[in-house]
């Protein structure tokens, strides 16, 4: 079969072309291997590697076919998937397009909300304005009520004291009407429109008066002298009664001097301090003896002075007040005698001195 062969080429080859070409050979090489010689040693062409390569591209030609066959069934189930592909995109691109207008929608919306939220906030601050522009009236109009109510309480006690004063000028009016009518009454008596004090200038009036005094002889007026005991006479004055001159001192109370004053002698009270104040009323000259640690106050006056003597046996501890004293500070007491300090005070300012001991 060199013919075969030649056209044919290597049959190996040509078994893998294809199932169909595989199913062809086989059927080939089995009609035609009983009549052929050929090698037994299992060369390229034997009869066993014709049998083999036939049932090989038999078995390739099965497997071909069942992989066709699957092929074809995976090629319907892509077309069935890629066709609900579709649909499903399809359906993707609706809802895609629902979305996007419902996107719309809502920034359409979010836009009224915001321009609402803005119109709330401009209504509450006007709100809130307005509230504080209530608040400040009804201060204003407590505030002008309660002045009515003053005013009005006013009023009313001024009425009151109008209707008061009325009153009283009413019941002046009825007393000056009396009395007029018993002017008139008097005037129309004979004895008293032909005395003098009716006819005389000025005494009708001067009668009217005393008149209205009352009874002269009950109220206890004097009628008539008796004695120097129930009046006061001029002969009195420098005997029973000090006349008046500007220039005569009192006794019995403080005198200002204003000129040079000669005193034949001046007699100043002393005192024995027993408290711990020294006070110029006590008397100008006083002195204490000490019988524990003293605390001195004092209560002088610009002006006044006070000599006081201290009798320190014993060295005891004293307090003073306030002293600007000669020297620069307090002194030292002698613990026998009495030492001698002067006390005065000018300009609210009180000085002291050791004048010495005794």
């Amino acid at each position: 079969m060199p013919g075969f062969y030649e056209n044919a080429g290597d049959p190996g080859n040509q078994f893998g072309t294809s199932a169909k070409a595989s199913a062809t050979e086989a059927k080939h090489w089995a009609n035609y291997t009983p009549n052929v010689v050929v090698p037994e040693d299992g060369t390229e062409y034997s009869a066993k590697h014709y049998s083999e390569a036939s049932s090989s591209s038999a078995t390739n030609a099965a497997a071909s076919e069942t992989a066709a066959a699957s092929s074809a069934v995976s090629a319907a189930t892509s077309e069935t998937n890629a066709a609900v592909s579709e649909t499903n995109a399809a359906a993707s691109e609706v809802a895609a397009a629902d979305s996007e207008t419902n996107a719309a929608a809502s920034e359409t919306a979010a836009a009224s909300s915001a321009s609402a939220a803005s119109t709330s906030e401009t209504n509450a601050a006007a709100s809130e304005l307005a509230a504080g522009t209530s608040e400040t009236n009804a201060a204003t109009s407590e505030s002008n009520a309660a002045t009515s109510e003053t005013n009005a309480a006013a009023s009313a006690l001024a009425a009151s004291t109008s209707e008061t004063n009325a009153a009283t000028s009413e019941t002046n009016a009825a007393a000056s009407a009396v009395d007029a009518a018993a002017s008139a009454a008097s005037a129309t008596s004979s004895d008293y429109a032909t005395s003098s004090w009716f006819t005389t200038t000025n005494n009708a009036t001067n009668w009217d008066i005393a008149y209205g005094w009352g009874d002269h002889s009950i109220v206890g007026y004097l009628t008539s002298e008796t004695s120097h005991a129930d009046v006061l006479v001029d002969a009195d004055v420098g005997v029973t009664v000090q006349g008046y001159d500007a220039a005569t001192a009192k006794t019995d109370g403080a005198n200002t001097w204003t000129l040079q004053q000669s005193f034949k002698e001046v007699s100043e009270t002393q005192y024995s301090l027993t408290g711990t104040v020294i006070d110029p009323a006590n008397g100008t000259l006083q002195y204490k003896t000490l019988g524990s640690n003293t605390t001195f106050t004092e209560s002088l006056v610009d002006g006044q002075a006070v000599t006081l003597m201290i009798d320190d046996g014993t060295a005891y501890t004293i307090t003073w007040p306030t002293i600007t004293w000669v020297g620069g500070s307090a002194p030292t007491l002698p613990t026998s005698g009495y030492a001698v300090i002067e006390l005065w005070q000018i300009n609210s300012v009180l000085y002291g001195a050791h004048v010495g001991d005794a």
